[in-house]
């Protein structure tokens, strides 16, 4: 689908030029109104600094990671972005669905005043805020989170369904994926930005410039806050396996105190269950009360003990 900025310009005269999940006849009506080839989602796909940003017959080409939500798998994923920047126009190809990018095209729909890189600052401002507001979020659900996870001595919580353990450290891993992906598209903008000053410093004013370096400066900011978040996740992680552990550990101990106070009753039973001619006790009358009464005993004197050791 092709949409312009303006949207009553023709693709000759809008600023930009957005291109949501192309197919070959939306690709070859911009490449012949345009006269250029427009990159492959292979080639937005290039890891390599080269295959990112390079200029082409005074046009640049750019391409960086942009985490967005996935509405079929419900989950945020990165999707490929490619910017085709000259002076007078910027054109965006992006391969998944980006509520930022129609929501920033319909905000700029009354702008024919704009050209190409001022278009392209405004674009890659919202980018930054985009990945700033995603950091923020992360931070809200890491910190509820943990308040679960340090307040597990209420029996009440420990029994709702928000503390059980196994959820939680399935959350906090997403949350670390989630990091990762955002890691990855404030590394993307981080190395286009000063491409693009550097490259075609004459084509941009110096407010453009001026905001450019603010945006880097947010970007090496938002680097900052994403490694405290993931040393948060590592940490939360670690704590929800740390209770795991301990619960298995309670799990085993029950089970373990059992087993010895079961121990010296099976015991008596056994010595008394004999069917031996010479057991002294077995013309016994009190006999059986006596040995009922020796396994009541031994079981309630281990019992006692641990109690007074306080194992359980």
């Amino acid at each position: 689908m092709i949409t312009v900025r303006p949207a009553t310009a023709p693709a000759a005269k809008a600023f930009w030029i957005d291109l949501f999940e192309p197919d070959d006849s939306d690709r070859t009506k911009v490449e012949t109104g345009c006269g250029f080839k427009l990159p492959t989602r292979a080639d937005l796909q290039e890891i390599e600094s080269s295959s990112r940003h390079y200029m082409d017959r005074g046009r640049v080409f750019l391409s960086t990671p942009f985490m967005t939500l996935d509405p079929e798998a419900g989950a945020s994923v990165l999707m490929p972005v490619g910017f085709v920047l000259d002076q007078d126009r910027v054109i965006t190809q992006r391969f998944g669905h980006a509520e930022l990018f129609s929501k920033l095209g319909a905000s700029l729909d009354t702008r024919s005043d704009l050209r190409g890189c001022e278009a392209f600052c405004i674009i890659i401002e919202a980018m930054v805020d985009h990945a700033a507001d995603h950091l923020e979020g992360i931070s809200g659900e890491l910190d509820q989170i943990s308040r679960i996870i340090f307040h597990r001595s209420d029996p009440a919580r420990r029994k709702s369904a928000g503390t059980d353990l196994e959820v939680t450290l399935s959350k906090v891993g997403y949350l670390g994926e989630r990091i990762g992906q955002v890691r990855g598209a404030i590394l993307g903008l981080g190395r286009i930005i000063p491409y693009v000053v550097e490259t075609v410093r004459d084509w941009l004013s110096e407010d453009q410039i001026a905001r450019f370096r603010v945006a880097r400066q947010d970007l090496s900011s938002l680097v900052d806050y994403e490694s405290h978040l993931a040393n948060k996740v590592q940490f939360l992680l670690d704590a929800v396996l740390g209770f795991i552990n301990i619960d298995q550990n309670n799990v085993v101990k029950i089970l373990t105190i059992v087993s010895v106070i079961g121990v010296p009753p099976v015991l008596v039973a056994g010595i008394y269950g004999m069917n031996f001619k010479g057991i002294p006790e077995l013309d016994w009358k009190y006999g059986y009360a006596y040995a009922l009464a020796l396994m009541l005993v031994t079981t309630l004197a281990p019992l006692a003990w641990f109690r007074w050791k306080k194992w359980f």
